[in-house]
Formats: structure tokens, C-alpha cells, sequence
């Protein structure tokens, strides 16, 4: 069990140096504990418009959403990394080949992705936290019980997440349905159900306000219960015969024809999202679940900032469109660059086509936005945050491209790079949501420089990677 843990562990550091280099890998989560440590100084103005209790639940949840996204990466991340890396022979997939059992594979897998997020992301956000208390006095310093607590959160998110993807994998296109169906029911009801004395009971912020063993064996219950359960209905096939599909391509290429000029590259990534693992339910896992989230959470905590409706639903359609980018993400993990290298195209025309395909599938943004709209009884509102959700939209993506070109999911790792993306998207995102509090009308200046500026990244990092060697992972 410790020598494939270990294997994993070395495995997983190889990969990310051999990327980067060692030194850029080490930074990433120094970045974060520095970023942290300068946040944190300014808890003590915070502390007058929220209580630091509340801060506490905010943490916990944030730790749940994080869970929650790591585990959905799991249902692409393994597909992607066999597709960047499929000749080599990677640990995970030692089970085909050694007598090693999928499930022992499974357990390491799961305690290793477990290890990996926590050191390298909650660990230098908990130290960054800790050292800014020491001067602030805010909070206590290096609390053992904190970090114990922020760590159930993650688990818990991580180990719901696993289920679901276990679920999906044996359900399929049904699942998804009965997913979304219990979704849209829920969202209503949550008007009733989400107030602070149901939220705080969540078990791990429950121990960390009153330290009850009844909340310890909840916490424990939530963190082994659904991951076993996934463990059990782990299901990996080998098939024995080969996949035949029908050739869609023509068909697609001649309707995408009618709406994109050059609509090839376009038709080809849809095809291979839909083909690929989990299709289009990647959308729903490692998307539209954590927006449901996010906009349970906005709800909790409007009351405590005393925001009218309009104004969260502003913020909404900014975090909507910053989380949009993510699609591009996906549709870079199914080839590399090298594919095409004998062919008369450049990198700029490949990212062309998967921008294409991006706003092709953004359209379930603007689906969510309209929806939540009706919701909340803001129809109205759309007049603003549709055209906030798509500047910031293009913003984001337009950054992305001009800083990791074609594998944003995989150079974000590096120290440089996470700097880069987070001083190019950090000041539009405080930006755009303080122009949601104070004054949504002057949002239309700010709109129309983050719109210049998209423009201008998007043509510099056509000529960048046009010029430049896209990295071969």
C-alpha cells in the first residue's frame, strides 16, 4: 500500500518538474502562502462588517467548494493525463499490467490527489493565514483545530464528488438528468432551507465552534462513507472489442459551417468532448455543480451584508463569467499541438477554433444567468449582467490564452505562471465586483476597458504562440 503511495508521490513530482522545473513547482505554493499572508492583514477592517465566527464558516465552505472541484477534476484529469502521457506508463495504470488490484490503485490514487491539493494548496493558504494572525491578533496563530476542520471540509467535497462520478459512471445520461432535475427542485427550496443555523451545523464547522463528538463521528461519517461507497461500485472496464462510432464529422463540420467560418477544428473538439470520458457531464460535474454552490453560498451570506437581490445577482454573472474560462480548459485537453505540426496550420489557428468552440458551449452560461435571473426575480437585471458576464468572459479567457496558450489546465502549476494569471484576473475581479455594490451603471466604463483589453491580449498571444514554441506535454 506505502510503495505505490510512495511511487505516486515521486511520480507526481517528476511529471511537474520535468515540466517547469523544480524551483518553478516549489514556488506555486509559496505564491499562495504569500498571497494568503497579505489578505489576511486586512482581517481586522473585515471584522467590522462581518464577524470573524462567520469568517470561520466562510473558510469552511470555501475548503467544501475547493473539495468539491478537485474531485470533479478527477473525472477529466485522468483522461487528460493518459492523453498528454500515454506513452508512458503511468502508476495508475499499473493494474493492467501487474497484479495489483483496481480498487488497491484506487485507494493510493484517491490518498495521493488527497496529499497533492492539501500540501500544496491548503497547507500554504493555512500558514499564510496563521502568519498574518501573529500580527493582527485577529485569530489565533497555527491552530491545530482550524487546519483538522478546514481538512474534513476538503475530504468531505472531495469524497461527494467521487460518488457522484461513481454514480455517473455506472447511470450514464440518466443520471445526469435525475441530477439536474434534483437540482432545479432544490434551488427553490433552498430559499427555506439555507439560513445560518442550518448552515453552521455543517459537522466539521460544528466541531471546530463546540469541539462535540457527535460532530467528530458526522465529519468522519461524510468523509469515509461516500468514498467507500465509490470504492465499492469502483467500475473500470477494458473492452474487448473496439469502439466504432459513426463518422460524424461532415454532418457537424457542414452545420458549424453555417454559423463559424472554418468550423473543422471546431466540429473535431466537439467530437472529442463528446466521445471523451464523461462527455458533456464534465459540464455539469466540474461546472454547473460548482455554480449551484457558489450561488447557495452568495445567498447565505446577502443576508450578512445586508445586499439587495440585484446586487448578488451582479456578482453572480461576474463569478459566472470568470468560472466560464474553464470550458476553454476543457477543450485543450484532448490533443497537443504536435498532432498538427505537418500540417499547414499555425498554433494561432488552433486556438481560433477551440475559442470558437468556446463560445459555442458558453451558451450554458447564458443559460444558468437567464435561469438564475428567473429565479430571483431579476429579469430585469439582464440588461446589465448579460453584458457583465460576457466581458468578463472574454477577459478571463482572452488571459488565459495569453498566458498559457494551449495548456492552461497543466502550466498553471508553475510558480511564474500562476503569478502572471493571478495579477491579470485579480484586479478585474475586485474591480467588476465593487462596481456591482457601489454603482452598476458606471459599470459600463470598466466593461468597455476590460473589453479593449481582452481585445489586445487576444491579438498579442496570437503572435506569441504563433512565434514562440507551444510547450509539447
Amino acid at each position: 500500500m506505502l510503495e505505490i503511495l510512495k511511487s505516486m508521490v515521486r511520480e507526481e513530482w517528476r511529471i511537474h518538474a520535468s515540466m517547469f522545473g523544480g524551483s518553478m513547482f516549489v514556488l506555486f505554493p509559496v505564491l499562495i502562502a504569500a498571497f494568503t499572508f497579505g489578505f489576511s492583514l486586512f482581517i481586522p477592517m473585515f471584522e467590522t462588517v462581518i464577524p470573524l465566527r462567520d469568517m470561520y464558516m466562510l473558510l469552511h465552505y470555501l475548503a467544501l467548494l475547493f473539495g468539491v472541484s478537485v474531485g470533479g477534476f478527477g473525472l477529466i484529469g485522468r483522461e487528460m493525463m493518459n492523453r498528454r502521457f500515454g506513452q508512458a506508463s503511468m502508476v495508475a495504470y499499473s493494474s493492467r499490467t501487474l497484479p495489483v488490484s483496481e480498487r488497491r490503485i484506487f485507494m493510493n490514487l484517491v490518498a495521493n490527489d488527497t496529499a497533492f491539493y492539501f500540501l500544496l494548496y491548503m497547507i500554504p493558504f493555512f500558514f499564510g493565514l496563521s502568519s498574518a494572525a501573529l500580527f493582527t491578533g485577529a485569530m489565533p496563530a497555527f491552530s491545530l483545530l482550524l487546519l483538522s476542520t478546514i481538512a474534513m471540509s476538503f475530504i468531505i467535497g472531495m469524497s461527494a464528488m467521487f460518488l457522484l462520478s461513481t454514480l455517473y459512471a455506472h447511470f450514464g445520461k440518466a443520471f445526469i438528468m435525475l441530477l439536474l432535475i434534483a437540482m432545479a427542485a432544490a434551488i427553490p427550496a433552498g430559499k427555506f432551507l439555507l439560513n445560518l443555523d442550518i448552515v453552521r451545523s455543517f459537522p466539521p464547522l460544528a466541531f471546530f465552534y463546540g469541539g462535540s463528538a457527535e460532530a467528530l463521528m458526522y465529519s468522519i461519517f461524510l468523509m469515509i462513507v461516500p468514498g467507500g461507497l465509490s470504492l465499492l461500485g469502483l467500475k473500470i472496464e477494458f473492452p474487448e472489442s473496439k469502439r466504432r462510432v459513426k463518422n460524424g464529422f461532415d454532418g457537424l463540420s457542414a452545420s458549424l459551417g453555417r454559423v463559424f467560418s472554418s468550423p473543422h477544428f471546431v466540429a473535431k473538439d466537439m467530437l472529442d468532448m463528446h466521445r471523451s470520458e464523461g462527455g458533456l457531464g464534465k459540464i455539469v460535474f466540474s461546472f454547473i455543480f460548482p455554480l449551484v454552490l457558489i450561488w447557495a453560498m452568495l445567498y447565505i451570506f446577502s443576508g450578512m451584508f445586508h445586499f439587495p437581490p440585484a446586487t448578488m445577482f451582479l456578482i453572480f454573472s461576474v463569478l459566472v463569467g470568470a468560472l466560464s474560462s474553464s470550458i476553454y480548459n476543457w477543450l485543450t485537453e484532448f490533443d497537443i499541438f504536435s498532432s498538427y505540426s505537418f500540417l499547414p496550420v499555425k498554433v494561432s489557428d488552433l486556438i481560433k477554433g477551440k475559442l470558437k468552440g468556446f463560445a459555442a458551449l458558453n451558451i450554458t452560461s447564458v443559460a444558468i444567468i437567464i435561469a438564475a435571473a428567473l429565479l430571483m426575480g431579476q429579469v430585469p437585471g439582464l440588461v446589465y449582467a448579460l453584458p457583465l458576464f460576457a466581458v468578463i468572459s472574454a477577459y478571463t479567457v482572452s488571459s488565459t490564452i495569453f498566458i498559457a496558450g494551449l495548456s492552461p489546465n497543466i502550466v498553471i502549476y508553475s510558480g511564474k505562471v500562476f503569478l502572471q494569471y493571478l495579477a491579470s484576473i485579480a484586479p478585474v475581479m475586485v474591480l467588476s465586483i465593487l462596481g456591482c455594490i457601489m454603482s452598476p451603471p458606471a459599470l459600463f466604463f470598466l466593461l468597455l476597458a476590460f473589453a479593449m483589453f481582452a481585445g489586445v491580449f487576444l491579438r498579442k498571444a496570437y503572435a506569441k504562440w504563433d512565434e514562440k514554441e507551444q510547450p509539447m506535454f
